[in-house]
Protein backbone atom coordinates (compact mmCIF):
# COMPACT_ATOMS: atom_id res chain seq x y z
CA UNK A 1 0.00 0.00 0.00
CA UNK A 2 3.04 2.82 0.77
CA UNK A 3 5.43 0.75 -2.47
CA UNK A 4 5.11 3.34 -4.91
CA UNK A 5 3.57 7.01 -5.35
CA UNK A 6 4.53 9.35 -8.01
CA UNK A 7 6.63 7.35 -10.10
CA UNK A 8 9.13 6.81 -6.86
CA UNK A 9 9.50 3.88 -4.80
CA UNK A 10 9.61 4.08 -1.10
CA UNK A 11 12.05 2.31 1.16
CA UNK A 12 11.07 1.45 4.77
CA UNK A 13 11.39 4.75 6.92
CA UNK A 14 11.56 6.87 4.05
CA UNK A 15 9.75 9.35 4.10
CA UNK A 16 8.28 12.42 2.12
CA UNK A 17 10.34 15.89 2.78
CA UNK A 18 8.00 17.21 5.12
CA UNK A 19 8.50 14.74 7.90
CA UNK A 20 11.70 15.08 9.78
CA UNK A 21 14.21 12.25 9.74
CA UNK A 22 14.97 12.48 13.54
CA UNK A 23 12.91 13.17 16.15
CA UNK A 24 12.99 16.97 17.71
CA UNK A 25 15.11 16.86 21.17
CA UNK A 26 11.87 18.28 22.70
CA UNK A 27 9.63 15.18 21.39
CA UNK A 28 11.86 12.67 22.80
CA UNK A 29 10.61 11.25 25.97
CA UNK A 30 6.96 11.62 23.62
CA UNK A 31 8.44 9.32 21.08
CA UNK A 32 10.18 7.12 23.84
CA UNK A 33 6.95 6.54 25.60
CA UNK A 34 5.13 5.86 22.02
CA UNK A 35 7.43 2.90 21.65
CA UNK A 36 7.40 1.57 25.01
CA UNK A 37 3.84 1.31 25.56
CA UNK A 38 2.98 0.49 22.21
CA UNK A 39 0.25 3.25 22.08
CA UNK A 40 -0.16 2.49 17.68
CA UNK A 41 -0.55 -0.87 18.55
CA UNK A 42 -3.36 -0.28 21.37
CA UNK A 43 -5.09 2.77 19.30
CA UNK A 44 -5.50 0.25 16.69
CA UNK A 45 -7.13 -2.36 18.54
CA UNK A 46 -9.61 0.00 20.04
CA UNK A 47 -10.54 1.18 17.33
CA UNK A 48 -10.90 -1.63 15.05
CA UNK A 49 -11.78 -4.11 18.00
CA UNK A 50 -14.38 -2.03 20.08
CA UNK A 51 -15.35 -0.36 16.80
CA UNK A 52 -14.63 2.69 17.29
CA UNK A 53 -13.80 3.66 13.62
CA UNK A 54 -16.77 3.09 12.90
CA UNK A 55 -17.31 7.29 14.41
CA UNK A 56 -15.60 8.45 11.45
CA UNK A 57 -16.81 5.73 8.54
CA UNK A 58 -18.92 8.47 6.78
CA UNK A 59 -15.80 10.84 6.64
CA UNK A 60 -13.88 7.48 5.04
CA UNK A 61 -16.21 6.53 3.08
CA UNK A 62 -16.19 10.32 1.29
CA UNK A 63 -12.42 10.27 1.13
CA UNK A 64 -12.06 7.25 -0.49
CA UNK A 65 -14.91 8.14 -3.05
CA UNK A 66 -12.44 10.84 -4.39
CA UNK A 67 -9.84 7.69 -5.06
CA UNK A 68 -5.95 8.46 -5.60
CA UNK A 69 -3.74 8.85 -2.75
CA UNK A 70 -4.57 9.90 0.79
CA UNK A 71 -2.85 12.24 2.73
CA UNK A 72 -2.93 11.02 6.46
CA UNK A 73 -2.11 14.70 7.76
CA UNK A 74 -0.79 15.13 11.47
CA UNK A 75 -2.16 11.56 12.46
CA UNK A 76 -0.67 11.04 15.70
CA UNK A 77 -0.87 8.02 17.89
CA UNK A 78 -4.30 7.50 17.11
CA UNK A 79 -4.40 7.63 13.29
CA UNK A 80 -6.95 10.13 12.31
CA UNK A 81 -8.79 8.52 9.75
CA UNK A 82 -6.93 5.81 9.05
CA UNK A 83 -8.24 3.21 10.57
CA UNK A 84 -11.64 3.93 9.27
CA UNK A 85 -10.46 4.31 5.99
CA UNK A 86 -8.50 1.08 6.12
CA UNK A 87 -11.24 -0.73 7.36
CA UNK A 88 -13.69 0.58 4.70
CA UNK A 89 -11.41 -0.02 1.87
CA UNK A 90 -8.31 -2.46 2.66
CA UNK A 91 -6.21 -1.22 -0.78
CA UNK A 92 -6.46 2.56 -0.26
CA UNK A 93 -3.44 3.86 -0.71
CA UNK A 94 -2.82 6.50 1.89
CA UNK A 95 0.17 7.92 3.22
CA UNK A 96 0.35 9.64 6.82
CA UNK A 97 2.31 12.44 8.04
CA UNK A 98 2.85 13.66 11.12
CA UNK A 99 5.62 15.85 12.64
CA UNK A 100 6.76 13.34 15.00
CA UNK A 101 8.88 10.52 12.32
CA UNK A 102 7.92 7.80 15.45
CA UNK A 103 4.25 8.19 14.82
CA UNK A 104 4.66 7.46 11.07
CA UNK A 105 7.42 4.88 12.08
CA UNK A 106 5.18 2.85 14.43
CA UNK A 107 1.86 3.43 12.19
CA UNK A 108 4.26 2.12 9.30
CA UNK A 109 5.42 -0.93 11.35
CA UNK A 110 1.78 -2.03 12.13
CA UNK A 111 0.12 -1.82 8.58
CA UNK A 112 2.98 -3.82 7.30
CA UNK A 113 2.55 -6.30 9.76
CA UNK A 114 -1.18 -7.18 8.53
CA UNK A 115 -1.34 -9.88 5.90
CA UNK A 116 -4.46 -8.57 5.24
CA UNK A 117 -7.82 -6.52 6.33
CA UNK A 118 -8.32 -6.28 9.76
CA UNK A 119 -11.29 -8.10 11.20
CA UNK A 120 -12.72 -7.18 14.51
CA UNK A 121 -12.09 -9.72 17.16
CA UNK A 122 -8.97 -10.96 15.59
CA UNK A 123 -7.03 -8.03 15.34
CA UNK A 124 -4.65 -8.82 18.25
CA UNK A 125 -3.83 -12.24 16.58
CA UNK A 126 -1.27 -10.68 13.44
CA UNK A 127 1.83 -10.59 13.75
CA UNK A 128 2.45 -7.15 15.78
Amino acid sequence: MFEKHFNREYEMYDFPYFVPQQEREYNLEFAARMVQERWIYYRWREKIERDGWKRNQEVAEKIIAHGGLILEICAGPGGGFSPAIFMKNYNAHLMISDLCPTVVKEWYKLFHSMDSAPQCGICSARRL
